[in-house]
């Protein structure tokens, strides 16, 4: 017989009413510069725990299931991507989190970069499979902050490849682009060290130059 494996999830657990739907986060606190972070298909806030271990400290972060995902409401009939943007837009603006950064990786960078227009977030793309069919260079046209792109190339190549990000780079004023080779997919789980280190130097350059 299967049995689960409790542990401890260091961060305090809060949910939040949006758009009729209880949506559930993980906060790490403190008064520190904030970050939201939006998972992939299938995961949950809880996939950004050793992102968080790290970022923590200079951060405060709140890593929120998605509705459909983790412990958030349920999907009910007709609900679309559009859906899920204005999900995370609102969720920004109840927490008065408007201005604040965000890191996404893979299916919810649309979703990323829709709530982008509406609460014009600073995101760290990674971009989706399905980069066609929701036209996404129409979404990064409308964006005016900055952002980091981190695709992968070499032996084990991501999604997008180098073509796909310079387009994104040329058609995003404010776009960095960043090559992680042999990433794959989820850069995050294959080259960790590399991703967390950029992203950190990223973050740190951004909130330097963005002092008053």
């Amino acid at each position: 017989m299967s049995q689960s494996i409790p542990f401890e999830i260091p961060y305090r657990s809060e949910t939040v009413n949006v758009n009729g739907t209880e949506i559930n986060y993980y906060r790490s606190g403190g008064h520190k510069p904030p970050i939201i972070l939006c998972h992939g298909f299938s995961d949950s806030g809880l996939a950004w725990l050793r992102t968080a271990e790290v970022l923590e400290k200079d951060y405060d972060l709140i890593m929120f299931d998605a509705r459909g995902h983790g412990a958030s409401g349920r999907i009910g009939p007709g609900f679309s991507e559009d859906d899920r943007s204005r999900d995370l837009a609102d969720l920004v603006k109840a927490l008065n989190l408007n201005g604040c950064a965000g890191i996404g990786h893979s299916i919810m960078h649309p979703v990323d970069l829709k709530a982008i227009a509406y609460s014009r977030k600073c995101l760290d793309p990674n971009l989706p499979r399905h980069l066609k069919r929701i036209h996404f260079l129409e979404y990064v046209k409308n964006i005016r902050c900055p952002g980091l792109l981190m695709y992968a190339t070499g032996t084990k190549p991501g999604v997008v490849n180098a073509d796909s990000a310079e387009r994104v780079k040329n058609t995003w004023n404010g776009c960095t682009l960043c090559d992680i080779p042999d990433g794959g997919h989820n850069i995050r789980g294959d080259k960790f060290d590399l991703y967390v280190n950029n992203v950190s130097d990223y973050l740190n350059r951004m909130y330097v130059d963005c002092a008053p």
